[in-house]
C-alpha cells in the first residue's frame, strides 16, 4: 500500500471526517478508562471498609 498516494487523495472534507472519527474513538477510550477507574476505586473503597470492620 502506498501511503503517500493515498494521502494525496484526501480532500479537506476527508481530513475533517478522519479527525471526527478519531475524536469519537479517543472519547470512547477516555470514557471507558474513566469508568474502569471508578469501578476500581469503588472496589478499593469497599475492600478497605470491609477490612476495617
Amino acid at each position: 500500500m502506498n501511503l503517500n498516494a493515498q494521502a494525496q487523495t484526501f480532500s479537506p472534507a476527508d481530513y475533517q471526517e478522519y479527525l471526527v472519527e478519531w475524536d469519537d474513538v479517543l472519547t470512547s477510550l477516555r470514557d471507558c478508562s474513566n469508568e474502569f477507574a471508578k469501578e476500581n476505586l469503588q472496589m478499593i473503597v469497599e475492600r478497605t471498609n470491609f477490612e476495617s470492620i
